[in-house]
């Protein structure tokens, strides 16, 4: 499997950590659900991770610094409204995403200056 759209379905609940399992994804999205918690330190392990979209849900707690810094290939970030605090990790590895959204989140803190571009949302 290398996509795994299931938006918009009100799932609940955690995100299962298997799903860090799915080597081969390249595109996750999973917005407009009714997930809660955290964001599984797992997800790190989508090596091949291009598009991630996680928004509009009810995630908390600080944005897990393993998965930024482990998702190399990430072009598309989207993470705007859902409950995250705190600083967004500066460890991640900014430079190759062209779409990047943080707002209706609790984010303290600057951003990176390399994606503070037009393609940021915040």
């Amino acid at each position: 499997m290398t996509e795994l759209y299931a938006h918009t379905n009100e799932f609940t609940g955690s995100i299962p950590t298997e799903l860090g399992q799915l080597k081969m994804l390249n595109s996750l999205v999973i917005n407009s659900n009714k997930f809660t918690g955290h964001l599984p330190i797992d997800l790190g392990n989508l090596e091949e991770l291009t598009y991630l979209s996680i928004k509009n849900n009810q995630f908390m707690g600080t944005f897990p610094t393993e998965i930024g810094q482990q998702l190399k290939q990430l072009t598309t970030l989207w993470l705007e409204n859902n409950d995250f605090t705190g600083e967004f990790p500066a460890e991640i590895d900014t430079s190759s995403l062209t779409e990047f959204c943080l707002r209706g989140n609790e984010f303290t803190g600057l951003l990176p200056p390399e994606i503070e571009n037009e393609y940021v949302c915040v």
